[in-house]
């Protein structure tokens, strides 16, 4: 019996100006520089970040790419809940940049928990 999974989707949201050097797609980052860069990203001051894992028993009941989709809105919600705290976000649109062909539908709304969004699928 084969199992897939897990599926590992994150966001981050970094302060306007901030750089990250070497942040890109995962999957042209050796495993070391990612951990790396894990590193940079949940010490940064400023930074937020989630990360959601779906098992593969949710791959198997709803199939990969909406487990993918699910996992990537979960991860931004998140992002965007910690932003909603007071101060830390304006009304001002978040820029949403998703590695991938494909938005997750509730990313191509016009906002997410009452902020607003911008949201594009970017393909390397």
């Amino acid at each position: 019996e084969f199992f897939a999974g897990p599926v590992v989707a994150a966001a981050c949201s970094v302060p306007r100006g901030l750089e990250l050097p070497g942040v890109g797609d995962s999957k042209q980052i050796p495993e070391n520089e990612r951990e790396e860069l894990f590193k940079v990203i949940t010490e940064t001051p400023g930074v937020v970040w989630s990360v959601r894992v779906l098992d593969h028993e949710v791959i198997d009941e709803i199939n990969i790419l909406e487990a993918t989709m699910q996992a990537m809105t979960g991860a931004v919600e998140d992002v965007v809940q910690q932003l909603e705290r007071p101060k830390k976000v304006q009304k001002q649109p978040v820029f949403i940049a998703v590695d991938g062909n494909r938005l997750p539908a509730a990313l191509k709304e016009d906002s997410l928990h009452g902020v607003p969004i911008e949201s594009e699928a970017v393909v390397k």
